[in-house]
């Protein structure tokens, strides 16, 4: 196996390959230098970034900031007494607690949903 591999025609058809891969990249990179500058210079350049399967990673990026905003502001609101108050619990910081618990709800069910959690 190891003779085969560096046989002497094997290295040889190799460099070949690699020579005319050389070759074409010479003789086609000043034309594709011209015409990407040519592009730039009229404003007709236009880059495109596909990305595959990124929204709910993003939902989920969004959804788990949401959560944590919601918790921190509703810790401000009971932390500072802020009213009204019903019988002592202080509503706002009731009512944010509850809804980042809805929102971390939803979160920890999207990722168990997606079977993504080790």
């Amino acid at each position: 196996m190891i003779r085969r591999r560096l046989s002497v025609p094997r290295i040889v058809g190799r460099l070949q390959h690699a020579y005319r891969d050389w070759e074409r990249l010479v003789e086609s990179l000043p034309r594709d230098l011209g015409d990407g500058f040519r592009r730039m210079r009229d404003g007709t350049l236009s880059v495109l970034l596909g990305h595959r399967h990124i929204d709910p990673v993003i939902n989920r990026l969004v959804l788990g900031v949401m959560t944590a905003a919601m918790f921190v502001g509703s810790s401000l609101y009971w932390g500072m007494k802020a009213p009204p108050t019903l019988e002592g619990i202080y509503v706002f910081g009731a009512a944010g607690y509850l809804i980042a618990a809805y929102f971390g709800w939803r979160l920890l069910h999207a990722i168990k949903k997606s079977g993504d959690v080790d």
